[in-house]
């Protein structure tokens, strides 16, 4: 591989400056496509291709092959790529971005003139924006920032360069201006994210968000209620601190809150069947819809849920099982078999919709269990019971194994209530064990989607959130023909005593397991862990391991919550408040200059001195202070550059001047800028053999205008135009 040196031409252009930036532009884009794309080989293969481009650079050198041996190495990886995306599901913007990267790496190795620089900044550009639209993580807006400023100081130094170039190799050597560039580096790179925040800020969101199109890509997902459950994604979840409902448990007859309560378990949907790693509807979801009427011998043993609910969580309505009525302020509330409700809004509305969910407490009498019966659709047996599809054999192994001793007892069971014991036994002792032998983790990005995600979570992983641990609890309970289901919603919650309400946040989403039994119903059961996150570490160095991680998932959190979250509610909400600000500030402003005139008008006309004066006279007297001290600090504190002594611009060279030059450059001779009069004269002397007492005569006469200041008569002038008209031709 040849390997040349750079040429005194582009040692003096700086092109050692020009390429290391613009290096660690390019790096950072390729950087930010693979961290997204979670492709570390490729990455592996830029941090090598770009460390030999830096080290060469630094060492004043250029590594190049063949521009036939690149051009056919980028046909052939783009035919490569072209057939995996045929034969693959790779997204195109995937294998586009990997092109692009290739290419770059590519042109790392090949004689690099200006074309090329535009080149390799474009397709830089179009690595970060279609990383942008696959990750929004902050390592990512990190790794941006740098990006942004390695891009604004090769912009800088490709353009000082070019102009060193266009001057030529005979105009002066000039210092590199390293420290011109990295003070005007910082007002460029502050403006541009000023410029940022601003449009950030005022332009409005799209609905689908700042992913668009994009979103299935991300690897990121952020915890909140979703209509569906589907394990093996590989993906991290980050809790989201967005509030999305309050709740008020209150008597339905005197209106007084019941304060608080165990931590509420607020269902949403329920899933019977696990097939291909995710869950389908209860059997009950394909019911007709029931009249949202409750019996009274039912309204009797009930308390109330008031619920304030975001809009975007419709048409759910959440409640805590068994909720036998729901009633909205201003829509209709549809039930459902499984005691599931559905809300319909007769108009879009802004505000967050209100309804109230009653829910039974306490025993029932037997009146209460038949109305309750007659309500509420009996689960079917044969679809609960039997076996999931597709789970593999040893899932129900290892649930048998766990649940030996309650099986062995169910044989020689002869009562229902007995079988209805033991299977409460039996989710039980599976909650325990997937308790105790599981972990909690929010980042699944270790799971193989080609896997089912319960024999993953169990076999592999062996850690995973709460949809991992009720999926499992509920599909091995109905390997084991024990009547279960999976459940979605929100659990716990922040209690305010002053208010006597609970305050539910996207973080609070949960899923759990419910089994049934003709004894007791629907009877909840949450096999996820109480401890959410690692241990608390007894060693120094793992405490401060600690506090550094909790410090940055607190960042994280803080850069989805406000940042990546940040919608269209959130603009108008910001619009509303900086309006009120500044209606606030003018009506102060307006309300103290009235005090202010009336003050003084009492002051001149009756003598009156008021606190409102001596405050005004002393915000006078202190912004008078402070605009001297800065006019004394901008006096005595200029720049450095203000301070030197600006010289005068050279005059215009007299005409005799310009026709010797004008006939110096027709005989082929031209003097460079940085020449003295007395230098080029000598040396075109010596070059074309002119007669040296007449140039030297006519030079002597040019240094006496130019700096001696004595006048020169117009006949002395004259002569001098002649004398230069009549130089023999020289040799």
């Amino acid at each position: 591989m040849p390997l040349r040196s750079y040429t005194r031409q582009e040692v003096r252009t700086g092109r050692g400056r020009v390429e290391k930036p613009l290096l660690a532009a390019v790096l950072l884009a390729q950087t930010m496509f693979c961290y997204a794309d979670e492709n570390w080989a490729m990455l592996a293969v830029s941090l090598v291709a770009m460390g030999a481009s830096w080290l060469a650079a630094h060492r004043r050198r250029e590594i190049y092959v063949s521009r036939r041996i690149l051009n056919l190495s980028v046909v052939l990886v783009g035919i490569a790529l072209t057939a995996r995306y045929v034969i693959s599901d790779q997204e195109l913007l995937i294998v586009l971005g990997h092109y692009v990267v290739l290419i770059q790496i590519c042109k790392l190795f090949e004689r690099k003139s200006y074309r090329d620089y535009i080149q390799m900044i474009v397709m830089s550009l179009l690595l970060v924006l279609a990383s942008s639209m696959i990750c929004q993580e902050l390592l990512f807006a990190l790794m941006f920032l740098a990006y942004i400023a390695c891009l604004c100081k090769a912009a800088m130094a490709f353009t000082i360069r070019r102009a060193l170039d266009l001057a030529g190799p005979e105009s002066p050597a000039e210092p590199w201006p390293a420290r011109a560039i990295v003070s005007r580096l910082a007002v460029v790179v502050v403006a541009i994210l000023a410029t940022g925040a601003v449009v950030f800020l005022v332009v409005p969101r799209s609905i689908a968000g700042a992913a668009g199109p994009m979103s299935q890509l991300r690897r990121q997902g952020s915890s909140g209620f979703t209509n569906t459950v589907r394990l093996g994604q590989q993906r991290s979840i980050y809790l989201s601190d967005r509030v999305v409902m309050h709740m008020r448990i209150v008597d339905p007859h005197s209106g007084l809150g019941l304060g608080a309560i165990s931590p509420a378990y607020l269902r949403g949907r329920s899933y019977a069947r696990y097939y291909d790693s995710r869950w389908i509807k209860d059997d009950s979801g394909r019911q007709p819809r029931y009249a949202n009427t409750a019996p009274p011998s039912l309204l009797d043993h009930c308390v109330a849920q008031e619920v304030s609910m975001v809009t975007w969580l419709l048409p759910v309505a959440f409640a805590t099982y068994p909720a036998v009525q729901v009633v909205v302020d201003g829509a209709t509330a549809s039930r459902r078999g499984n005691l599931e409700y559905k809300i319909k809004l007769s108009a879009k509305i802004d505000r967050p919709v209100r309804y109230t969910a009653m829910v039974l407490v306490g025993p029932l009498d037997a009146n209460g269990q038949s109305d309750l019966a007659r309500i509420s659709a009996r689960p079917s047996r044969r679809l609960l019971a039997a076996s999931p599809p597709d789970v593999p054999p040893r899932v129900a192994d290892l649930a048998g194994q766990w649940c030996a001793d309650q099986l062995r007892r169910r044989k020689s069971a002869n009562t229902g209530q007995q079988l209805d014991r033991i299977d409460m036994e039996i989710a039980e002792t599976i909650a325990a064990r997937l308790r105790g032998d599981y972990g909690y983790t929010l980042d699944l990005t270790g799971a193989d989607p080609a896997s089912d995600g319960v024999e993953d979570f169990l076999f592999r992983l062996k850690q995973g959130h709460c949809e991992y641990f009720a999926s499992a609890l509920t599909v091995m309970c109905q390997c084991l023909g024990v009547r279960a289901r999976l459940v979605t919603g929100f659990a716990g919650g922040e209690y305010d005593s002053a208010d006597q309400s609970y305050t539910i946040r996207q973080r609070d989403a949960h899923a759990w397991t419910e089994v049934y039994t003709r004894l007791t119903g629907w009877r909840t059961f949450d096999a996820t862990p109480a401890a959410r996150f690692e241990p608390e570490p007894t060693s120094a160095t793992g405490r401060w391991w600690a506090k550094l991680r909790d410090t940055w998932r607190d960042l994280e959190f803080a850069w989805f919550s406000n940042v990546v979250g940040y919608n269209d509610t959130d603009r108008g909400n910001l619009a509303a408040y900086v309006q009120e600000r500044l209606a606030g500030l003018a009506k102060t402003a307006k309300r103290t200059a009235g005090e202010v005139w009336w003050s003084l008008v009492e002051l001149f006309a009756k003598g009156r001195i008021s606190m409102t004066v001596v405050w005004f006279f002393l915000a006078l007297a202190a912004t008078a202070a402070a605009t001297a001290a800065l006019m004394y600090l901008r006096r005595i504190r200029r720049p450095r550059m203000a301070r030197r002594v600006r010289l005068p611009a050279p005059p215009k060279p007299p005409a005799f001047v310009r026709q010797l030059l004008k006939l110096l450059a027709r005989r082929g001779f031209r003097p460079t800028p940085d020449q003295t009069a007395r230098q080029w004269a000598a040396q075109a002397i010596e070059r074309l053999h002119l007669p040296a007492g007449e140039v030297h005569e006519l030079i002597d006469l040019y240094d006496r205008l130019r700096w001696s200041g004595r006048a020169v008569g117009r006949d002395e002038l004259g002569q001098a135009e002649l004398r230069v008209r009549h130089l023999p031709p020289g040799g």
